[in-house]
């Protein structure tokens, strides 16, 4: 049985037999009136969003570029009883969506993709651009073989675009003024989806990020190694988030009414310098503090990317998506963010067990995510 929906969705009878009736449309809430006729009712909360059960089960998201933060939202997507495809290039993480439970399908935008059809489906985007130029000829190659007319297109930037704000505090309306090559090239991916979105009018939100961590993403072995970090009179603002909440955020970036067209900053609302960050991780893990050195001995101590990213910092206001995506942070304490990391990563840390890249603990700092599957 069908009826139509005043957002323009078609309305069906629930597979469960049950006599109400609900809309397929995912942004939309509807429900149908006594007199049979479907009601739109534009949510004004995430939270209200995230009550819609019945039509998200039929919902369709694609998850392009699945890997440690698109595997976790793919996982929270098919809790919710939606259908998941997550894309992803190695093996390994095709693996790993398929284990989930989702629909693993290879894509590598390095070269041309085959059309990909996400006509009606929440899309969202996590693949980093390639590390040459000031374009990000992945997202456009994407753009340019993709069929259909997604509900939504969340694309997952990096709060680099904002470029060095001297320790300030920097908001959405703050103008872009990245400074390295690859802030220009996510820049240059936001500006590239917000043409192609307007112009075939495609539903869009772009969600910068700070530094990940989370499960498996913590400076464990940096600290084993012994690297330096600046004093902690030196050291200058920093911003993160945990995975967990990142999650939660592009969740309620793909079912609130009012994220279309807009951009949210996602942080934990902390500005804890490097310094700082490594050295709550070294106290919580009982593993040794990092040697502290003058930032006149940095550039001799460090790589040169580490380097280049001391001459950035800034604090990211998050208000706009607390308040507009409704969301509660679980992690906006750092150390409770810290604790349940380890502990979902066991306690038994080693230098043979730690998973941490060099970059995780210096170039998250102003790096988004990295989820090339």
């Amino acid at each position: 049985m069908t009826r139509n929906c005043a957002c323009g969705g078609t309305v069906y009878q629930s597979d469960l037999g049950k006599k109400s009736l609900s809309c397929r449309r995912l942004l939309c809430a509807g429900r149908p009136t006594r007199s049979g006729s479907q009601a739109y009712r534009q949510p004004t909360t995430a939270v209200e969003d995230f009550a819609i059960g019945e039509h998200i089960s039929m919902q369709t998201v694609s998850i392009i570029g699945c890997g440690y933060t698109g595997l976790r939202l793919a996982k929270r997507w098919l809790s919710r009883g939606a259908r998941v495809r997550g894309f992803a290039t190695r093996p390994k993480s095709l693996r790993d969506i398929a284990g989930a439970g989702a629909e693993a399908i290879e894509l590598n935008l390095d070269v041309a993709p085959l059309p990909l059809d996400f006509d009606g489906q929440l899309v969202y985007y996590t693949v980093p651009p390639a590390p040459i130029g000031r374009r990000d000829e992945r997202l456009e190659r994407l753009l340019d073989h993709l069929v259909g007319k997604p509900m939504r297109f969340v694309y997952l930037s990096t709060t680099g675009v904002y470029g060095n704000r001297n320790g300030e505090r920097v908001d959405e309306e703050a103008i872009p003024a990245p400074q390295s090559e690859r802030a220009f090239r996510r820049l240059a991916a936001e500006s590239a989806l917000r043409g192609w979105a307007d112009k075939c009018k495609v539903s869009w939100c772009i969600l910068r990020v700070p530094g990940i961590y989370g499960p498996d993403r913590l400076p464990l072995e940096r600290l084993w190694r012994g690297d330096p970090t600046l004093l902690p009179e030196e050291a200058t603002p920093g911003n993160r988030i945990h995975v967990d909440d990142l999650v939660t955020a592009c969740i309620a970036a793909g079912v609130t009414a009012r994220a279309d067209r807009r951009i949210y900053n996602v942080t934990d609302g902390s500005s804890d310098s490097l310094t700082d960050y490594l050295q709550r991780v070294a106290r919580i893990s009982n593993l040794p503090s990092p040697p502290l050195i003058r930032l006149s001995e940095a550039e001799r101590l460090l790589s040169a990317r580490a380097w280049s990213l001391l001459g950035e910092s800034r604090r990211v206001d998050n208000k706009r998506m607390l308040g507009e995506l409704g969301i509660t942070l679980a992690y906006s304490d750092l150390d409770a963010g810290i604790r349940a990391s380890l502990n979902r990563r066991g306690t038994d840390i080693s230098i043979n067990s730690c998973r941490c890249a060099i970059p995780h603990g210096i170039a998250q700092k102003t790096s988004g995510p990295r989820d090339l599957g």
